[in-house]
């Protein structure tokens, strides 16, 4: 169980964009605050609400990093960061790229934010525990280098054979 006076959680849930290649989802912002809403309830996750950032849906690229540096921060137990919107490849074809309101898929890397830069960050946190859920297309292309300092325990998903996109962590 975390301790909810040193976790710290954020909640992305970009469902409307400007470009047009990127249609709109409104629904994953719901999704966002749903999850929170459990996880700040006492029978649910049991996390402090003040501890728990919402990003608002029409945030910059700067305002969302802005937002997980100071969860990042702060946290000492656990840290989650949620994403749900569109994920969108990078420069090399095998990168993701978290798409936020102003990404522009044609120099996504340039323009959202690339997981990996946030995998780099996330790794010198000194939560104890930390945990990435993304909710959106080639998620699949996270799996890599681990957050974890001793590399993490990773496993697949034994019944979803074949798929990148259903890797697990697990704590040793």
């Amino acid at each position: 169980m975390a301790r909810p006076q040193e976790s710290w959680a954020v909640f992305i849930g970009v469902g409307k964009y400007d470009d047009a290649n990127l249609p709109d989802v409104p629904e994953v912002r719901e999704g966002a605050l749903a999850l929170r809403d459990v996880l700040i309830d006492p029978d649910g996750g049991g996390l402090l609400a003040e501890n728990c950032l919402i990003v608002p849906e029409d945030a910059t690229r700067e305002e969302v990093a802005d937002t997980i540096v100071k969860a990042t921060r702060k946290a000492t137990d656990l840290l989650l960061i949620y994403y749900a919107g569109h994920g969108t490849r990078g420069w090399d074809k095998s990168d993701l790229v978290l798409s936020v309101r102003e990404t522009n898929p044609e120099r996504a890397g340039f323009s959202g934010i690339r997981f990996d830069d946030l995998r780099g960050f996330l790794s010198q946190s000194g939560a104890r525990a930390k945990v990435v859920i993304l909710d959106c297309c080639l998620s699949g292309r996270a799996v890599g280098q681990p957050l974890a300092e001793d590399g993490g325990n990773w496993r697949r998903d034994p019944h979803r054979r074949g798929r990148d996109d259903d890797l697990r962590a697990r704590e040793r």
